[in-house]
């Protein structure tokens, strides 16, 4: 991957929050290369869904809005072109609305618009 201009690479998370996410985002761009790099683009793919009454539906802050937290914190826009760069990351249109409190998707609704908010 060094010799490369392009970036098709993948980097491996250990999840969790933002700065843990951050860390493994800077180790993954020192092993890739040689110095440090400049991209015009991030584009975060985070998401994951679970309803309230799952298990899973504790994790969902660190899958959908800390990978996004991370992408954009201090010491990744370090990495960023400052002219005209792109940043993407995935919420969901509901998040958007008025989040009612019976609604069995709400920590779901919840994790998503905080993404709406970075």
């Amino acid at each position: 991957m060094r010799e490369h201009k392009g970036v098709d690479a993948f980097i491996s998370l250990r999840g969790g929050n933002a700065e843990v996410i951050s860390e493994d985002l800077i180790k993954g761009f020192q092993n890739l290369f040689d110095s440090k790099p400049e991209f015009d683009a991030l584009i975060c793919a985070n998401g994951g869904f679970a309803m309230d009454d799952s298990d899973e539906a504790e994790n969902l802050m660190a899958m959908n809005f800390e990978p996004c937290a991370a992408a954009c914190s201090a010491a990744i826009l370090d990495y960023i072109s400052e002219d005209e760069a792109l940043f993407v990351a995935f919420s969901a249109t509901l998040a958007l609305k008025e989040i009612d409190d019976d609604s069995p998707m709400k920590k779901y609704i919840e994790s998503k618009r905080d993404v709406h908010e970075l």
